[in-house]
Parts: structure tokens; sequence; C-alpha cells
């Protein structure tokens, strides 16, 4: 029989403003696609960890966020929720580690995370991404934005955040390549 390779969809949820909802929007989505029988992943890279803690956890990775950007590869990284076809990997960084390690870094490792999601795309149909909401780039956001297919941006309806809109996109446009290379 011929097995045909899927490639999961990779959402990054982000923007350059705390508390517009990036989480929630990550988990609730991730929820109602999992309800609708599609596989998911959640990723949690706020240092806040909110994420991790959204669903009870029925059966903890004995690793999480650390060790999977670390390795490149996400073996032993995913913890199963309560909910049918809803995965998650923990961050299991609270003393933010990895900012540190990602800044001593060679440049390539902006590229680790991407790395260990190619290995995903067989076994999830989407695979969301939380972020931090910081203006800067690098770290954990960066990793994120240059892993996913698509970013999505919460706005809540207020005017303090719909004055933050014009620095998200600035923000991704940076991580355009310089005309004339691509």
């Amino acid at each position: 029989s011929l097995e045909i390779l899927t490639m999961a969809k990779k959402l990054t949820i982000m923007s350059t403003k705390g508390g517009v909802g990036k989480t929630t929007l990550a988990a609730n989505l991730g929820a109602a696609l999992a309800d609708l029988g599609q596989r998911v992943l959640l990723i949690d890279t706020d240092k806040q960890q909110s994420l991790s803690k959204y669903y009870p956890l029925v059966e903890q990775a004995p690793n999480g966020l650390k060790e999977m950007i670390q390795w490149g590869y996400a073996d032993d990284c995913i913890s199963t929720t309560n909910i049918e076809n809803l995965d998650i990997i923990v961050n299991n960084d609270p003393d933010e580690y990895l900012k540190a390690w990602i800044a001593d870094s060679p440049s390539n490792h902006i590229h680790y995370l991407a790395s260990a999601l190619e290995g995903l795309d067989n076994l999830y149909d989407v695979i969301i991404i939380d972020t931090i909401g910081t203006g800067n780039l690098g770290g954990l956001q960066e990793m994120a934005i240059r892993a996913s297919d698509h970013c999505i941006s919460p706005l809540s309806p207020d005017w303090l955040a719909a004055k933050e809109l014009p620095n998200t996109i600035t923000l991704l446009g940076k991580l355009e390549p310089p005309k004339g290379l691509v």
C-alpha cells in the first residue's frame, strides 16, 4: 500500500502586546480542532507557562520544551492531555535557561524548533505554538514564527491593543529576506 505523507499545518499565535488572549486562543482553537477529529499538538513557549497548565495531563512526558529546542527533535517531550487528539509540549523552563542558551548559540539554532517540528508532520494535522508578547525578535518567539506556516495575531477590541498592531506587523516584516535574495 502507498502511504501518503501529510504535512502538519503549523500556526503561531503571536503579538507584540501581552494580554490580548494568545494563550486562550491557542487552547480553545486546539481543543475545537481536536473535537473535530484533527490530531493537534500545542506547544507552550511563553515564559508564563499558562498553556502548559490549561488542560489536565493524562500522561506527562519526561521532557518538554527545553529539551526539544536543545535536541532539535521532540522524542520524549510530548504529553497527553485529557482531550482526545490533543497533545502538548509543556514549557519546562521556568528559569528561562533557553533564553540565554539561544542568545549564546550560533545563529543556526534559530532553526531547531522548525527541525523538531518536521519530525512531527506525519503525527499531527495541526501544530499550534503559543508565544510571549514582546516587540523584540530573537529567542523562542522568532523560532516559532520561522517554524510556522501561518501567524495569527489576536486583537482585543480596545484602543491600546489596536494601537499595537502596527508594531506586530513591523516585527514580522523584519523577518523578510532582503530584496534580491528571494
